[in-house]
């Protein structure tokens, strides 16, 4: 049973990752990066914080830990991610940050020695012309686009924070975490709002409606939800259930925003997303081979 619940928490977590885009992308009209994710995760961690006066056996040192950890990581891949959307289409931003679920198994193996497989090493190729074709390159022009490298490098720092959930996610209670890791993020955008970037109450106004949508579905429940679904889910099934939120910030960019992504755009997608799927496939090797 609580394998099932764990899958539909997973499920879910796509949708509400995946659907963020599109409110992302509506409130980067209003507010700038630091300043949109520094109000969503402030929000979001005052709203769990409750949380902490419930009493367990987490160990506090192992929990501030895990918190500080995840929040720095969260910080910088929102950022990156943030900066990107304000330029590129929702859709396009889904797809390039799916690449994390091809990247987790290639860190797992480079840090913490975990076997790589072949299909694993397909599925990286695999997602390298899916990003070719994605970012639009030719062969004449090779070079990628600012926001296309912030959102590899989101990615990328999106790959480790799961391989830090999945660490801690059975030694520290995992909402705790969670609400410690937003109000972690929060702060950290403090500085840069100060120093870079302006709230006016109506452009604040202007942009509420997707705030809420981003700090209490997309942060309060969507990053929460990854956290208790990673303690009830296998990886495998986990990673690939979670990218589903490629398909879903697609379908939000088309509803939301009436985004059409090109034919090679999709064509792209198509291919990364293969390797998303290929890469989690319980694959079957004997000893030796």
């Amino acid at each position: 049973m609580k394998k099932y619940i764990g899958v539909l928490t997973l499920l879910g977590v796509a949708v509400i990752f995946g659907m963020a885009f599109s409110f992302q992308s509506i409130a980067s009209s209003y507010l700038s990066p630091f300043s949109l994710n520094g109000l969503r995760f402030l929000m979001a961690g005052i709203v769990l914080s409750p949380i902490f006066l419930i009493k367990d056996n987490t160990d506090t040192r192992t929990l501030i830990k895990a918190g500080i950890l995840d929040g720095i990581l969260l910080f910088g891949a929102t950022n990156l991610q943030q900066t990107a959307i304000e330029v590129t289409s929702a859709g396009k931003a889904g797809f390039l940050t799916a690449m994390y679920i091809v990247l987790v198994p290639v860190f797992a193996f480079l840090f913490l020695k975990r076997k790589l497989h072949l299909h694993v090493i397909i599925s990286v190729l695999l997602s390298l012309v899916g990003l070719y074709l994605l970012c639009g390159l030719s062969l004449s022009d090779l070079q990628l686009r600012v926001s296309d490298l912030f959102l590899i490098g989101c990615a990328m720092i999106f790959a480790i924070q799961i391989l830090v959930v999945e660490h801690y996610v059975d030694k520290v209670h995992p909402i705790k975490m969670s609400t410690l890791a937003f109000l972690v993020a929060g702060v950290l955008c403090i500085p840069f709002v100060l120093v870079k970037e302006t709230i006016t109450m109506d452009a604040f106004l202007k942009a509420l409606p997707s705030l809420l949508y981003l700090s209490l579905a997309s942060t309060c429940l969507g990053y929460t939800f990854q956290a208790v679904g990673q303690k009830l889910v296998d990886a495998t099934p986990a990673a690939l259930l979670m990218s589903l939120e490629s398909v879903f910030s697609a379908v939000g960019g088309y509803l939301l925003l009436h985004q059409v992504l090109s034919t090679r755009e999709l064509l792209g997608a198509v291919v990364m997303f293969t390797a998303v799927i290929l890469c989690q496939l319980p694959i079957p090797y004997k000893k030796g081979k």
